[in-house]
């Protein structure tokens, strides 16, 4: 039980924090802008803007952003107790290292998950023509939506 109140203390800790939402926009806008620079290859004569490659070329370039993005999420999580010179107390008080360590690290994990669906999310919503005005020309530069042509990519290369 306490595992979840010290995952549930570190999450919303995280989730208030500027820094997390900076890593939110971020990721989304990067992978946003290089699948519009698809796009605009794919209107001179390139690959289609949602193919498999272009997505998994935006998803690698991104997880690569995310790892610098990863280790500084961890790594405030592990380090803020020392930091703030708490470790005293929070080592005294009658909590296994189980669920202490266990809580921090699925907090860390749980919201780099979230940071790093920004790549998806963010690959469909320019993939899918939002803010386009022409339909008939964009409808040119992409193939068929498929449900699971942003998921794959996302899960196999994270």
């Amino acid at each position: 039980m306490k595992r979840w109140e010290i995952f549930r203390f570190e999450f919303a800790y995280q989730a208030h924090r500027i820094r997390t939402w900076l890593y939110f926009a971020i990721l989304f806008v990067v992978a946003f802008l290089l699948t519009k620079n698809f796009i605009e290859d794919a209107r001179n004569g390139g690959t289609l803007a949602n193919s498999p490659s272009v997505i998994t070329f935006v998803t690698a370039i991104c997880n690569l952003l995310w790892v610098l993005m990863a280790t500084a999420v961890a790594g405030n999580s592990a380090a803020r107790d020392a930091q703030t010179r708490i470790h005293p107390l929070v080592y005294t008080t009658p909590i296994s290292k189980v669920d202490y360590l266990g809580g921090r690290f699925l907090a860390a994990l749980m919201l780099n998950a979230l940071i790093l669906l920004m790549v998806p999310s963010a690959c469909h919503f320019a993939a899918t023509g939002a803010g386009q005005r022409w339909a008939a020309r964009w409808n040119a530069v992409r193939g068929p939506l498929r449900r699971g042509s942003n998921a794959v990519p996302a899960c196999r290369l994270a």
